[in-house]
């Protein structure tokens, strides 16, 4: 089976992909799309 999931990278949505992956589903995560105004910087 496949699975789309809208916001992996979130805290519900985490959970929900590695669940789906243990039960042997193909998972696609859609994460949100950053928008320009917001800064990201690694450190």
């Amino acid at each position: 089976m496949r699975a789309l999931v809208t916001g992996g990278a979130g805290s519900v949505g985490s959970h929900v992909v590695d669940r789906l992956l243990e039960e042997g589903c193909e998972v696609t995560a859609e994460l949100p799309v950053l928008r320009p105004f917001l800064r990201v910087e690694a450190k």
